[in-house]
């Protein structure tokens, strides 16, 4: 009978204190989680200005180098900045051309749309630039995304059509079924899918592969859909333009959520996904950087404009984000925390404001049982005391 008791005393006692430093590193972990929050609500910033004067930042993306890259519709350039914002700035030969969209593709290559020259272009880490017109004339090349096939898709906004390139420049095109869609933004859905907006039709559209369209109306009337990027909640997030604009949800089997944001009193024309798992967006007119979380939850945040427009924002390879400005800067929002990184889906407030409970709940259980706390840190003793 000892020995059982014995037995079931230390089993007790180690479980004690097994969950007594358990709670003190939830409570540490907790705490630190808290701190970082309030430095990371006090972001840093830094403007770089673009050598060429009003070259008029239009999109961005990360490259595989590390930098932000980013055309410049006015000047006709692409160029791309460094994490130091050292900028580098490559011509679009043509006596027409105006680089919009950006993206990486899966070859390691930046690839652009030349909406006033209609073409299609690629440009490597080293500058080497590659154009491939686009059979259509006046067809205006606005957005372009790497799709699940290994080729980069984009929208052909004023010919109502999706195009479709393979890394060696063969391009292929796909009609809209609503007339006068005026396709624009684009990106490739988790569902294997390839997703747009369509900006006249007032309609989020998804395509296969093969060019099989299916719609979905957007519910406010005349919303004015611009861009639209794969969330890493497994739905699409797109932006309304209409003012006052919304963010916009939808899943892949076409259920439409909208979000409204108070200070888009002019609307939203672009949204990607930031470093920490959400969805980052300009406001337009403004000179505020929205974030809206998977659950709906928005915040903004003030950064400096000098007076300029924001016109994007990305996530770049050292993990902070990046924003450009009308008419020739480029600016940067970087956390104190690296913490801020390692929390994407859930809402940061809310995960510390969790595991602070979980601490108080636990230290509080620990503080009505004092006499069998005090045995458990000095289990020997009372083993010792009991068999005498």
């Amino acid at each position: 009978m000892n020995g059982t008791w014995l037995a079931r005393t230390t089993f007790r006692a180690h479980t004690g204190i097994t969950m007594a430093r358990n709670w003190i590193r939830a409570c540490a972990f907790a705490f630190s989680l808290s701190s970082s929050l309030s430095a990371a609500a006090d972001p840093t910033f830094s403007l770089y200005t673009i050598p060429t004067v009003n070259g008029g930042p239009a999109l961005m993306t990360a490259g595989a180098d590390g930098n932000v890259w980013f055309t410049e519709f006015s000047a006709r350039k692409i160029a791309n900045i460094s994490k130091a914002g050292a900028i580098v700035e490559y011509n679009v030969p043509g006596v027409l051309s105006g680089p919009l969209g950006i993206a990486l593709g899966p070859d390691g290559n930046t690839w652009f749309t030349d909406r006033e020259g209609y073409r299609i272009g690629k440009i490597t880490t080293g500058g080497a630039m590659t154009l491939y017109p686009i059979p259509i004339g006046n067809s205006e090349p606005v957005r372009i995304a790497a799709g699940p096939d290994g080729a980069m898709w984009f929208t052909l906004f004023n010919a109502n059509k999706i195009g479709r390139i393979t890394m060696l420049g063969a391009i292929t095109t796909f009609d809209t079924p609503s007339v006068n869609s005026r396709p624009l933004g684009i990106t490739a859905g988790p569902d294997g899918n390839l997703w747009f907006t369509e900006q006249l039709a007032n309609k989020v559209a998804k395509m296969t592969v093969g060019g099989v369209v299916t719609e979905y109306d957007i519910p406010t009337a005349g919303s004015f859909p611009h861009d639209i990027v794969s969330g890493p909640d497994g739905n699409l997030w797109f932006v309304e333009d209409l003012p006052p604009g919304k963010i916009g949800k939808v899943t892949t089997a076409g259920l439409i959520t909208e979000y409204s944001i108070p200070s888009a009193v002019l609307g939203i024309d672009q949204i990607s996904v930031g470093c920490d798992g959400a969805l980052w967006f300009p406001i337009f007119a403004t000179n505020k950087v929205g974030r809206i979380a998977a659950d709906g939850t928005n915040s903004e945040i003030v950064v400096p404009t000098l007076g300029g427009d924001l016109t994007s924002v990305t996530c770049g390879g050292d993990g902070n984000m990046w924003y450009g400005l009308f008419p020739n800067m480029i600016g940067t929002i970087v956390f104190a925390s690296p913490l801020i990184q390692s929390v994407p889906v859930l809402d940061r407030v809310g995960y510390a404001t969790l595991l602070l409970l979980m601490c108080a709940v636990g230290l509080v259980a620990l503080r009505q049982r004092p006499g069998e706390a005090s045995q458990r840190s000095k289990p020997h003793a009372r083993v010792k005391a009991r068999d005498l």
